[in-house]
């Protein structure tokens, strides 16, 4: 029987052949033919028991939907769950077929960011960079790395924007007692009003970022005694700060050259203190009638964090 058009209908019957050869072949709404799509196929059915390989050695699989690994509810674009074993939860990331001058890398972008932020990465034997042989690395290349959750967070920083803290200033010890700050890590220093007889200017003023033990110094360079007629004082403040430091106390003349014998040289004062965040000290010309123009060094750093 031949027919180029239309269609054969068997009513009650049965179709007997020993080849079949058809450009398309529709059953029960499943079609199938030389340009069966996946979509037809999934139409059936989306489910086997056999493995599945994407051999496409650049792109194999792409998604616009999430992927679940061990559920088949993801959450996310990417979840993943395990069951609990004796030999607990496992995700491997295996690079070992990878040369041992290589690295491994797990990468996150932030959210409107357009550049690489956290990275983990493993070091292959070989490698000599970023730690040097099997170093794992842990970075931000863009912020700090925070540990911790609500007001209890300890932070990772680079040390010379957070652990290194130091403040150093010059003043310039006449009439208009200017100051200027050379060094001021975390900010620090600051620069307010200059008050005490004969003052005008700003002075200099180290505040605690941190509670902890610090050190700070005042430096009179080559002062003179006696002609000078030169009083520096310390001023400090904070609510704990005179109780912390009995021995010092907020208010000090720790530089008197107004009198005894005319000698030039240089004459400073240190301290240790205990100060907590937002705690300051500052160092200030508190004479009337001063004849000498020369630079008053100061600085204050952090020794120890409480």
């Amino acid at each position: 029987m031949s027919l180029s058009t239309g269609t054969v209908v068997f009513e009650d019957a049965t179709l007997k052949a020993v080849e079949l050869v058809a450009e398309t072949m529709t059953l029960n709404n499943f079609s199938v033919s030389s340009t069966t799509s996946l979509q037809q196929a999934t139409n059936t059915g989306n489910v086997t028991t056999n493995t599945v390989e994407f051999t496409n050695p650049t792109t194999a699989f792409v998604t616009t939907g999430n992927v679940g690994i061990g559920t088949d509810s993801p959450s996310s674009k990417l979840h993943i769950e395990t069951s609990s074993t004796s030999s607990g939860a496992v995700m491997n990331i295996d690079t070992s077929s990878i040369t041992n001058t290589g690295y491994s890398e797990i990468k996150m972008t932030g959210p409107g960011g357009n550049n690489q932020q956290l990275s983990i990465f493993c070091n292959g034997s070989g490698r000599t960079a970023d730690g040097g042989s099997n170093a794992t690395t842990i970075r931000n290349n863009i912020g700090p790395i925070i540990l911790g959750r609500s007001s209890y967070v300890n932070s990772i920083r680079r040390p010379k924007d957070d652990d290194f803290i130091c403040g150093k200033w010059t003043t310039t010890v006449d009439a208009s007692a200017s100051t200027t700050v050379i060094t001021n890590l975390r900010s620090c220093v600051s620069t307010p009003a200059a008050t005490g007889t004969g003052m005008s200017g700003n002075i200099g003023r180290f505040t605690a970022p941190e509670d902890g033990y610090y050190f700070a110094c005042c430096q009179a360079d080559k002062a003179t005694r006696n002609s000078s007629n030169l009083l520096i004082v310390y001023d400090a403040g904070g609510t704990n700060f005179a109780t912390n430091n009995p021995n010092i106390g907020t208010y000090n003349e720790i530089i008197d050259l107004r009198y005894t014998d005319n000698v030039e040289e240089t004459y400073n004062r240190i301290f240790v203190m205990h100060m907590e965040q937002n705690d300051y000290i500052q160092f200030r010309v508190h004479s009337s009638g001063l004849t000498d123009s020369f630079n008053m060094q100061c600085y204050a750093y952090l020794l120890n964090r409480i």
